[in-house]
């Protein structure tokens, strides 16, 4: 009895153990066969995600050119120094050298050689690292590329620059990024248990697509001589800064942008950031009497004088409620033509009271004041006029000779561009084409019209006024032997919230166009804050304007157009007798 409950027991136990060893291989195979079926996706991806890694492979940039293909953006070849913390044995020395070497603070490199995989060390490096360096196992150099501007300062303010992802962060690299930056492509690589990164023919991965070039309408040539000339008028009379722009008024081209002081695109972090900003678009200012034209055209179109017709008795003083608005100059009595050549605000605000405010409104909303020019840079301000409603008498008058508005630098350039192109207001531009990395034209600009802003009869007239106003006027310091040049100068008293006018703070300025009759070029000349010799826009913008021109005239492709356009009269220039501006 004993020995047969001992085998039932032992037959028992043996039952108990199969039945135990069989159940926890029922539960492995169920195991497995629920990660092989139903987490499948899951045990796939970790695996993947520790084995292969996913990385990004960008495109190459587009390039910029000028109107006649000389390069001012493009992408060069650079090495960047790495690090692989996994093969880096001597954590802590390795980032106390890097630290001596001015590669970061030692804190920071310790603690990422410490916690990462992979770091940046130093990108796009000027001067290869010392031998102790690159000797150190993890420590490599890596093949790396930065985008260039050859020209430097030169064209910053227009162009911009890109940030360390390669996006464009201000300017044309900003405003056409999704253009010059093309799509991203993206690889996967295999991954060693040490972290390195290495290609497999087997992984699957899509090749980028390259930028887009641009060709613009600048002239680097004509560029270079506004910045030039602009740089030394600065100088000279301890300006805080200035702005140019040329500009063809017949197409909208813009031929040139400058705006001192800039900075290098090369190294845009080593420069205030308020240097970045396009001050020919973003800057706002009271025009002065350049904004007078706004009064002249209106009164021409309604007719409301003719030509010789006496607008101001010669006092030179007029009362507005208490408040009485003097001109800058002794004068005899003034006709129409003569209110403009002798710039007089006494005879802009008679006019302007005869012309009324909605109709005066409704012309300085037709040259465009008050809204954006669409130029297509970042950061462009609109300017204020305001309602005519709530203009008071004393703010009519003064913003009849250009106090009381503000505007920028571009749309008071494109306001005379009307004149010069017979009435005609166009959009400005600033890409001529846009060429695949084929070298394919995929976009050619053409000029635009935003409107007509006046008669053409009317725009004629202007621009008989305007070549007095150099020729006789206050502009005499901006002629040219040979050429007839229409132009009007402004000076105009800098304004701040709650303080007002600044005593001595003044935007001298000068806008003309040659030749006269058949313009081919405009100029726009604006000097901030003049502090040395006198601040009128007739003695220091006025000649800033006549360096440029002649200088560009220079050139052969502008000189044979414009005097194939033109025939030389011989000078026009008379003495340079004493010339004040308003």
């Amino acid at each position: 009895m004993i020995d047969n409950r001992r085998v039932k027991e032992k037959e028992i136990r043996i039952k108990i153990v199969i039945f135990l060893l069989i159940s926890i291989w029922v539960f492995f195979f169920a195991k497995l066969g629920y990660i092989q079926i139903f987490r499948k996706g899951y045990y796939s991806e970790k695996s993947q995600k520790q084995s292969v890694e996913k990385i990004i492979v960008w495109p190459e940039r587009g390039k910029i050119f000028d109107r006649n293909g000389k390069l001012i953006a493009t992408n060069v070849k650079t090495t960047t120094l790495v690090a692989f913390p996994r093969k880096i044995k001597d954590k802590k020395k390795t980032a106390l050298l890097l630290s001596e070497q001015g590669y970061g603070s030692f804190d920071k490199l310790y603690r990422d050689i410490k916690r990462k995989n992979f770091i940046y060390i130093k990108r796009n490096l000027e001067k290869k690292p010392p031998k102790k360096i690159k000797e150190i196992e993890g420590i490599d150099l890596l093949q790396d590329r930065k985008r260039f501007y050859p020209y430097g300062s030169l064209c910053s303010s227009l162009i911009g620059f890109v940030g360390t992802e390669y996006s464009g962060l201000e300017g044309l690299e900003f405003e056409f990024d999704t253009l010059l930056g093309g799509k991203p492509g993206w690889a996967h690589l295999q991954k060693s248990p040490m972290g390195l990164l290495y290609p497999h023919p087997a992984l699957p991965r899509k090749s980028p697509k390259s930028g887009k070039d641009i060709a613009l309408t600048i002239d680097i040539d004509i560029q270079s001589i506004v910045h030039s000339e602009l740089e030394k008028v600065i100088k000279s009379t301890s300006a805080k800064g200035g702005i140019v722009v040329v500009v063809n008024p017949r197409t909208g081209e813009i031929l040139a942008m400058v705006n001192v002081p800039g900075y290098d695109p090369n190294y845009p972090l080593q420069y205030d950031n308020k240097l970045w900003i396009n001050c020919a678009i973003s800057e706002l200012f009271e025009p002065g009497s350049t904004f007078k034209i706004v009064t002249a055209t209106a009164a021409l179109e309604e007719k409301l004088f003719n030509l010789d017709d006496i607008v101001e008795d010669g006092k030179g003083v007029t009362t507005v409620g208490r408040v009485k608005i003097k001109d800058a100059e002794k004068h005899g009595p003034l006709t129409f033509v003569e209110f403009v050549e002798h710039s007089s605000n006494v005879a802009a605000t008679k006019i302007a009271q005869k012309i009324g405010k909605k109709k005066f409104y409704c012309y300085i909303r037709a040259f465009g004041f008050g809204s954006r020019t669409k130029i297509r840079l970042p950061g462009e301000e609109k300017g204020f006029v305001g309602s005519p409603f709530h203009w008071t008498p004393l703010k009519f008058a003064t913003i009849s000779f250009g106090q009381g508005v503000s505007v920028t630098a571009l749309q008071l350039i494109y306001a005379y561009s009307a004149i010069a192109n017979d009435g005609v207001l166009l959009n400005p531009f600033l890409v001529r084409s846009i060429i695949s990395n084929k070298g394919d034209t995929l976009y050619t600009s053409t000029p635009v019209v935003v409107r007509r802003v006046m008669k053409e009869e009317t725009a004629q007239i202007l621009k008989d006024i305007l070549l007095g106003a150099v020729d006789s006027g206050t502009g005499k310091f901006a002629r040219i032997n040979g050429i007839d040049i229409a132009g009007k100068t402004g000076t105009a008293e800098k304004s701040k919230p709650v303080v007002g006018y600044g005593k001595g703070e003044y935007v001298a300025s000068f806008i003309g166009f040659l030749p006269a009759k058949t313009p081919q070029l405009l100029i726009g000349v604006f000097i901030d804050e003049p502090k040395e010799g006198l601040h009128w826009g007739g003695y220091v913008a006025a000649p800033l304007f006549r360096k440029i021109a002649q200088r560009i005239l220079y050139l052969d492709k502008y000189n044979d157009k414009i005097f194939n356009d033109h025939i030389a009269k011989g000078s026009r220039i008379k003495s340079d007798e004493t010339v004040k501006d308003n």
